[in-house]
C-alpha cells in the first residue's frame, strides 16, 4: 500500500525502520486510526487523515538553503543566465518547479537567487512552483518561519538581508521573497504531470533532489518521463548527484558543469514565423449561472492554469505516424511531442493559404507547449475570430491571459466558454482560480462548487473534456487536495 499510493520503497532490510515508523504514527492517532495503521498488511484505504499523520513520519524532511553550493553556483552563472538572456526583451516570464520541496528552503534559495539575477524583476512574469505530499512540511513552509539550522552553510549577513528575527529567535522570510513562491500538494506517485491543473507543465526548470532514491524503481521511470514531459524544449532537470543514473528518459542530456552535472532536453530552435494580424476579441455580456451545486467544506487556495503540455516519450519513431489530413497529422506529431515537427507543418499549411480555424487553435496549442505564449495568444486569437461560438477557444485564451496576469481579460473569456457550455468542468476551476485571484472569494467558491459538481455527473474513469486525458476520479482528487487544510 506505501509503494502504491506514496512510491516509497521499503526492502526487507528497512522493515524495522517501517515498524517504528508505523508504531510512532499510530500512537499519534486515536484508539481507531491506531488499530487500522498497525493491521496495514489487511488495510490498504486508510483515510485521509491517517495518511497524513503516516506520511509524516515516512518522509524525510533533512533540508538548508543553498544546499550544494556547487549546484548553486552552476545555477548562478550558468543555467538560470541562460533562460533569462533566452527571454529578456521578449516574453519576460520563467517556469520553475521544485518537486519534493520538503519545508521550502530550496524554493526559496531560487526565488532569492532569482532576485539577485534579475533587476527589473517587476518586470518579468515568474512562476516558482512548490509541491510536496506531506502537509506538515507545507504548513511550515508557507509559515515563512526558520530556525539558525536552515542558514548552517550560508553566510550570517545573508538571514539579516532577506528575514526579519522575531522575538522568539527564529527567522521570518521577507514577504516579497515568500509571495513569489506557489505551494501546493503533489504527490508523484498519484498525481497527474504535466497538467493543466496543477501547474506542472512548460517548465523551463525542474528540480527534484533526494526524493527519487526512497522511491520504487518502477515508479522512478514514470516520474523521469513525467518530468521530460514536464519541460520545454531547452529546458533543464536537477536531481541530486547520487539520481543521476537513474534518469533514463530519452531526449534528456547530461551536461556536465564543474562539480554538478544537470540535465537539458532537447535542442529545439523556437520558429520564427511571424504573427499573423491579431483578430478582434469577441465578448458575450450575458450572465454565467452558478446555481449549480451544494457547498463543499472547506475554504479552497487558488490554482494557477495554463495550457497542458501532453506528450509520449520521445522514442517514438515520427515516421510511424500516417494520418491523414493536415491536422491530424499534426495534432499527432504534437501529442507524442513532436511540437517542433507539427509546428513546420501548420506553418507551411498556413503559408499555403490554408484558412481553418482548426490549424489556428492548434497551432496556439503547439506554440505554448513550446514556451511561446506571445504566439500561442495571437493564434489562439485568431481561432477565436473565425469560430466564436467554440467554448475551447475561450477557455484556451482565458489560460493564456492568466498566465500573463490579465486576470479580468482572462475572467470575461472564461464567462464566454461558460456560456456557450455550462458544463465545461475546466472553465470552472479555472474561473474559481481567476476569482480567488483578484480577491472574489465568494465567487470563486461558487465556481469550485459547479466544477466538483459537473464532474460528479462523470463516470470515475471518465475523461474530464478539454483536459487532455485527465480522469474525472483524478481530477476530483486534486479539487479536494487543494482545500486549505488550516
Amino acid at each position: 500500500m506505501i509503494a502504491k499510493r506514496l512510491g516509497l520503497h521499503y526492502p526487507r532490510e528497512r522493515w524495522p525502520d517501517l515498524e517504528r515508523a508505523l508504531l510512532m504514527a499510530a500512537a499519534q492517532s486515536d484508539s481507531q486510526e491506531l488499530k487500522s495503521l498497525l493491521e496495514l498488511p489487511g488495510k490498504s484505504n486508510l483515510s485521509k487523515s491517517q495518511m497524513g499523520i503516516l506520511i509524516n513520519y515516512l518522509t524525510v524532511g533533512e533540508t538548508y538553503f543553498f544546499r550544494d553550493k556547487k549546484l548553486f553556483d552552476a545555477l548562478r552563472l550558468e543555467v538560470l543566465p541562460e533562460l533569462i538572456g533566452r527571454r529578456r526583451g521578449k516574453e519576460q516570464y520563467l517556469r520553475i518547479w521544485s518537486a519534493g520541496c520538503c519545508t521550502g528552503e530550496e524554493p526559496y534559495s531560487i526565488a532569492i537567487l532569482l532576485r539577485q539575477l534579475i533587476p527589473d524583476l517587476t518586470a518579468w512574469n515568474i512562476t516558482l512552483l512548490a509541491t510536496d505530499l506531506n502537509p506538515n512540511f507545507l504548513k511550515k513552509m508557507e509559515s515563512g518561519l526558520y530556525r539558525d539550522w536552515s542558514f548552517r552553510d550560508t553566510q550570517t549577513d545573508f538571514r539579516h538581508r532577506y528575514f526579519t528575527k522575531t522575538t522568539d529567535g527564529v527567522y521570518r522570510i521577507e514577504a516579497g521573497i515568500q509571495e513569489m513562491v506557489t505551494i501546493d500538494y503533489l504527490n508523484l506517485a498519484e498525481d497527474d504531470y504535466p497538467s493543466p491543473h496543477n501547474n506542472t507543465n512548460a517548465m523551463d526548470l525542474i528540480i527534484c533532489r533526494n526524493v527519487l532514491i526512497y522511491l520504487v524503481p518502477e515508479l522512478i521511470t514514470k516520474i523521469s518521463d513525467g518530468f521530460n514531459r514536464s519541460l520545454i524544449d531547452g529546458g533543464y532537470l536537477i536531481v541530486a548527484p547520487s539520481e543521476v543514473s537513474s534518469i533514463t528518459s530519452r531526449g534528456l542530456s547530461a551536461v556536465n558543469y564543474p562539480g554538478t552535472i544537470i540535465f537539458r532536453k532537447g535542442d529545439a530552435i523556437p520558429s520564427v514565423m511571424p504573427l499573423p494580424e491579431p483578430g478582434r476579441w469577441t465578448r458575450f455580456p450575458l450572465p454565467v449561472d452558478e446555481r449549480l451545486s451544494p457547498d463543499v467544506a472547506g475554504a479552497i487556495r487558488p490554482v494557477p492554469i495554463i495550457p497542458a503540455k501532453i506528450s509520449l516519450p520521445v522514442s517514438e519513431e515520427i515516421s510511424r505516424i500516417t494520418e491523414p489530413g493536415i491536422y491530424d497529422r499534426a495534432e499527432a506529431l504534437h501529442k507524442k511531442g513532436f511540437n517542433t515537427n507539427a509546428l513546420k507543418i501548420l506553418e507551411e499549411a498556413v503559408q499555403n493559404g490554408k484558412d481553418d480555424p482548426k490549424l489556428y487553435g492548434l497551432m496556439a496549442r503547439v506554440h505554448a507547449n513550446m514556451g511561446n505564449l506571445q504566439l500561442a495568444f495571437s493564434w489562439c486569437d485568431n481561432a477565436i475570430e473565425s469560430d466564436k461560438m467554440n467554448p475551447g477557444l475561450h477557455y484556451f485564451q482565458a489560460i493564456l491571459l492568466q498566465e500573463q496576469k490579465h486576470y479580468e481579460e482572462a475572467i470575461i473569456s472564461l464567462r464566454c466558454a461558460i456560456y456557450l457550455d455550462p458544463r465545461f468542468i475546466l472553465a470552472h476551476l479555472a474561473m474559481g482560480s481567476l476569482l480567488s485571484t483578484v480577491g472574489k472569494s465568494k465567487e470563486s467558491y461558487k465556481s469550485y462548487r459547479n466544477a466538483m459538481q459537473c464532474l460528479k455527473a462523470l463516470p470515475a474513469g471518465a475523461v474530464v473534456p478539454e483536459s487532455d486525458g485527465t480522469t474525472a476520479e483524478h481530477l476530483m482528487k486534486y479539487l479536494k487536495n487543494i482545500i486549505v487544510l488550516h
